[in-house]
């Protein structure tokens, strides 16, 4: 899969939109998308991908649909060429686009037409443009409720550093408690704050793993990453993956991992 990716445009999507990429493939299988954390709203020109579930079974996709948090991989497949347009989020951001139920959204297709009352010729052309794409999202996007900030903050940190402090220290660095972060959090995240650190642990891992960045060698990765030894890591990633880590290096085994924005 050929992928560009681009700067966002729009100053009021700054706190939201982390990066938009477009992507072109042949028909045919797509790198998986492994378990992760982010979430990214996808446009389509060319052809609609089909997801496979883990039976073997095709699941069609919306023309303008969200990829979101996920406990599993999900494998995509391309129906003809591939085109499209992808607005990969900040941690945190999808409240603001979607609402505060976005605990409902783990391992979900959401039709994005559907969910924003807008017909698909629209969000086709919007699309075809980086900006008329952010504009249309500026538009659409509302800031986070009052009671959600802290646990707003939250999620930027604990994705960000997926070995720093416990949820009961960071809870009381916020002003909060535990116990409202374990209630907020998913609100805000589409999942508890102890799973989104697990997750986050895992993304972060690949990153380094993919980039040869944390120094050489899986243990000085895996203890960047948050884990406790390099076999905590190996575990994390074959129960996720099914792979042992130095495949997620390979080329072509997923695009989820992006590098920085120069």
């Amino acid at each position: 899969m050929h992928v560009v990716h681009l700067r966002p445009g729009h100053p009021a999507l700054a706190s939201q939109v982390e990066r938009l990429w477009r992507g072109s493939a042949p028909a045919g299988p797509l790198p998986p998308l492994f378990p992760g954390t982010g979430a990214e709203l996808w446009f389509h020109r060319g052809a609609v991908p089909r997801l496979r579930a883990a039976d073997g079974s095709a699941v069609a996709l919306p023309a303008a649909h969200l990829v979101c948090l996920r406990a599993a991989a999900w494998q995509l497949e391309a129906t003809g060429p591939l085109e499209v347009l992808v607005v990969r989020l900040r941690a945190g951001a999808l409240a603001g686009l979607l609402g505060p139920r976005v605990d409902r959204l783990c391992d979900t297709v959401v039709d994005l037409g559907r969910l924003w009352g807008l017909p698909g010729p629209h969000l086709t052309r919007a699309a075809a443009e980086p900006a008329l794409l952010e504009g249309l999202l500026a538009e659409l996007s509302a800031p986070v409720e009052e009671r959600l900030r802290a646990a707003e903050t939250a999620v930027r940190l604990l994705r960000g550093a997926p070995a720093g402090p416990g949820i009961e220290l960071l809870a009381a660095r916020l002003g909060t408690s535990a116990r409202t972060l374990q209630r907020t959090v998913p609100a805000v995240a589409g999942v508890g704050p102890h799973r989104l650190r697990s997750l986050a642990r895992f993304q972060r891992f690949a990153r380094s793993v993919r980039f040869g960045t944390e120094g050489p060698g899986h243990l000085a990765r895996a203890l960047a990453a948050g884990y406790y030894d390099q076999s905590h890591a190996i575990r994390e990633v074959r129960r996720l993956t099914g792979r042992r880590p130095g495949a997620l290096a390979e080329p072509g085994v997923s695009f989820f991992s992006y590098p920085p924005l120069d």
